[in-house]
């Protein structure tokens, strides 16, 4: 993704002072809560510390993760940790890396919740270590101020945690839609949308071939057994394309008894010779008895071909395999 389009929609709002904040800290300096520091420094620190994290998260974007999250956590945490300690030591802790931190989580995910909270961990001892040596201001006697330290990280960790849980959850949640939209519900293949995503994506290399795989009277089957014994076939026969296939490919089902298996091949015996490995693994016996076989259309894509006229052609052989007597294969012109 280009700078511009994050850009796009103030994407660095979120990493500036809003409003309320500076009304917040504005109001906790006039009532001397925090330090009787200038309020243009309270205004220039959090610019600066917008700016750090913002420019964290695009130095590395492209890191690995591991990476990411342990450079985002540390400049989230020192940045916090100057603005609060800056600002005199008070109940602005518990704000600061509440809040400070709890961005690189939401972004992140819960695994950033260790490193986050180690670092926020490292910023309080190293607050107070200055306040013991008289670099930064405190409201509190010092021992009183070390004290409400500890209790103060603590309900720091448990916020943090709470971020986490709730990154997790939303996480799992967003991947269960995710699945639910791109997985058949029956046989748990790719369904029509994602196995004609996938063939999109081969068609860009155009360096692929597709097979229209549709089962051979599977209405018989289906009207002699019923709906339910039909859904086991499907399962089944969705399960011994996938296997025949191995790593080569994807499979996926369009529909009824329809499937579309997309290989990144365009080479005639290797096509051939899956195609007569799926005819061969379908015509091994079956629980529910009878024969069920499968005709398969094949079609090598042209260059430049769309992906719905690669899909027609692949359809018209293999109705052409059906009309030339079933379980065979033909392939397109």
């Amino acid at each position: 993704m280009k700078l511009g389009s994050r850009l796009h929609g103030a994407w660095l709002l979120p990493y500036l002072p809003t409003p309320a904040a500076l009304v917040i800290f504005w109001y906790l300096n006039r009532e001397h809560l925090i330090s009787t520091r200038p309020y243009w420094q309270i205004v220039v620190l959090l610019l600066v510390s917008g700016v750090a994290n913002a420019a964290a998260l695009l130095l590395t974007r492209r890191a690995p993760a591991a990476a990411r999250i342990l450079a985002r956590s540390a400049v989230a945490a020192i940045t916090t940790t100057v603005i609060v300690y800056a600002m005199g030591w008070g109940p602005m802790i518990i704000i600061g890396y509440a809040l400070g931190i709890a961005d690189v989580i939401h972004s992140e995910g819960s695994r950033a919740w260790l490193p986050a909270t180690l670092w926020a961990g490292a910023g309080v001892i190293g607050g107070q270590v200055a306040i013991e040596a008289g670099l930064a201001p405190t409201m509190l006697p010092v021992d009183v101020g070390n004290a409400v330290a500890v209790g103060s990280f603590i309900c720091v960790v448990i916020v943090l945690r709470m971020f986490a849980t709730a990154a997790q959850a939303a996480k799992v949640a967003q991947d269960e839609l995710r699945h639910q939209a791109n997985t058949d519900a029956l046989t748990g293949l790719p369904n029509r949308a994602s196995i004609t995503g996938a063939l999109e994506a081969a068609l860009a290399d155009q360096h692929c071939a597709v097979m229209f795989v549709d089962l051979d009277g599977f209405k018989e089957v289906n009207d002699r057994l019923g709906h339910e014994r039909g859904d086991a076939v499907l399962v089944e026969a969705a399960d011994r394309i996938a296997t025949s296939l191995g790593r080569t490919g994807t499979v996926g089902r369009l529909g009824g008894d329809e499937f579309l298996v997309v290989l990144p091949t365009r080479s005639q015996h290797a096509l051939v010779a899956m195609a007569d490995r799926i005819l061969g693994s379908l015509r091994e016996p079956w629980a529910e008895g009878g024969a069920i076989t499968a005709s398969i259309g094949i079609a090598t894509a042209f260059p430049h071909e769309t992906a719905d006229h690669l899909l027609d052609r692949a359809d018209s052989a293999m109705y052409d395999a059906k009309n030339g007597g079933r379980c065979r294969w033909r392939t397109a012109v």
